[in-house]
């Protein structure tokens, strides 16, 4: 022991030993290549412990990690040996060299004696990865084979890096057209306009997903409405390497919603028709003829008279109850100018239900043929005026109907509280509005601010008097908001 505390001791002692240049005939040529070898070994040796570093810093996780330590030791401990023996030419730390060299065997044995336990693993590797390349090809192989969807991988900016079959059949572009494009190109030119595709991407980065109904364009220029929903996709650190886009054409789902409610609606419409035609007029008949009886009676001095005038009331009640019922089956008449009166008075009971003023606005004639337009249009400006009513605080609501060509424009703004149209806009009342919008093939917008009112406008293009109906704009996005 005392001999290992004095070599210690004298471990940068230099003395008893001669610098390498005097030991033995050293030309210069000679003394120098040993040096300059060794110099750059290690400096080789000292950065592949640097790349190791920088390569396990950046991944999550490392196969083998302990013996990926012992390596990198082992290099680095490598490098210094040959750095001493450069310094030696001139320093003569023989002591300290020899231990430089122990520590590297030291190194180099627990890196062998770490690595045997790990050979059956290591050498299961390249199977495993034919496997892993195998599910990879099978990956690519499923989704190419998907044909109801668009499948459509993009880069963290939003450009086009992969496209299967699907995207090709439902958006009309080209693998060759479209890759490297930024995905906006699918998007109307007026939700470019609104920064919709950079704002999606941006909630979709931010909450993982966004799920979005609306319309798309497909490489002809023809607008289709579709199902979208956007995933982004982090590696093991959460680092965002870009986005899954899949997108289903919601065109015959729209279609077949469209001719179930107008289907409903004739239904509906001939229940109220029947209501109002054949009860109503019975009541209306019962009503003459109880109150026939009532004077009869009266004229008698009978003591019945109260029983047929409570006979009277009792039928007038259920005559009033059935008009209603009539009136809610049937909110807007069949004719070209049902909507604009139905609107006046909506806006007029509103405004004695919940004593706000509300005002209804229509400057030129908007005739509407379609009654299931009518009636969905009706309905948006009654939920959209129930809903400010109840929980805006407004002082002063607005209907205005405006109609340009065969395109008609329903706005309904009021002065209230308004809401956050980030976090609020997932409501069921909005909702429903969007979904008769989407009925109809409308585009409803929702633009509110805290404490600057709302304001609700849907546009729809209606079929002319006696034409064929227009075509149909499928609605806009209605996931931005309520995310």
């Amino acid at each position: 022991m005392m001999a290992v505390a004095e070599f210690v001791r004298s471990l940068f002692d230099t003395s008893g030993f001669q610098a390498r240049w005097h030991c033995g005939t050293w030309s210069n040529m000679h003394g120098w290549l040993h040096i300059i070898a060794d110099v750059l070994v290690f400096g080789a040796y000292l950065a592949i412990p640097g790349v190791l570093v920088f390569f396990a810093a950046t991944r999550r996780s490392v196969p083998f990690l302990r013996v990926f330590w012992l390596f990198g030791a082992f290099i680095f401990a490598c490098g210094t040996t040959h750095l001493m023996e450069a310094v030696i030419f001139w320093w003569p730390a023989y002591r300290l060299s020899g231990v430089l060299k122990l520590s590297t065997a030291v190194a180099s044995w627990a890196t062998v004696f770490a690595i045997v336990p790990l050979l059956p693993r290591a050498m299961r590797l390249p199977r495993l990865a034919r496997i892993h390349s195998q599910l990879e090809e099978r990956f690519r192989l499923l989704v190419n084979a998907v044909e109801d969807y668009a499948i459509i991988m993009l880069d963290t900016s939003g450009h086009v890096v992969s496209w299967n079959v699907g995207a090709r059949r439902i958006t009309g572009y080209r693998s060759r057209d479209v890759l490297g494009r930024h995905y906006s190109c699918f998007y109307t030119a007026e939700d470019v306009s609104a920064g919709l595709p950079a704002r999606h991407l941006s909630i979709a980065a931010r909450r993982g997903r966004i799920a979005i109904e609306g319309q798309r364009v497909r490489a002809d220029g023809e607008r289709f409405p579709a199902e979208v929903v956007i995933t982004a996709l982090r590696d093991d650190n959460q680092q965002l390497q870009g986005f899954a886009k899949v997108t289903h054409d919601e065109t015959q789902r729209k279609r077949l919603e469209r001719e179930i409610a107008d289907a409903a609606a004739a239904e509906q419409q001939r229940i109220g028709q029947d209501l109002h035609d054949g009860l109503g007029q019975e009541l209306t008949g019962l009503v003459y003829q109880a109150e026939r009886l009532r004077r009869q009676l009266e004229r008698t001095e009978s003591p019945f008279v109260s029983v047929a005038a409570d006979l009277v009331e009792g039928i007038q009640k259920s005559l009033g109850q059935v008009r209603m019922l009539s009136k809610g089956l049937i909110p807007v008449e069949v004719d070209s100018d049902g909507l604009r009166a139905a609107l006046e008075e909506l806006t007029e009971h509103v405004h004695e239900l919940y004593g706000i003023p509300c005002d209804f606005i229509c400057r030129q004639p908007a005739p509407v043929d379609d009654a299931n337009t009518a009636t969905q249009l009706y309905r948006i400006a009654q939920e959209s005026l129930t809903n400010a009513a109840r929980h805006a605080s407004p002082s002063r609501l607005t209907v205005e109907l405006k109609a340009h060509e065969n395109n008609l424009e329903l706005i309904i703004t009021d002065d209230g509280t308004g809401f956050d149209t980030t976090h609020e806009a997932a409501g069921s009342g909005l909702r429903i509005m969007h979904y008769r919008a989407g009925l109809i093939g409308a585009r409803l917008q929702l633009n509110s601010e805290r404490n600057e009112g709302t304001r609700v406008v849907c546009r729809v293009k209606v079929k002319k008097s006696g034409g064929p109906p227009g075509a149909r704009d499928h609605g806009t996005d209605t996931a931005a908001e309520s995310e």
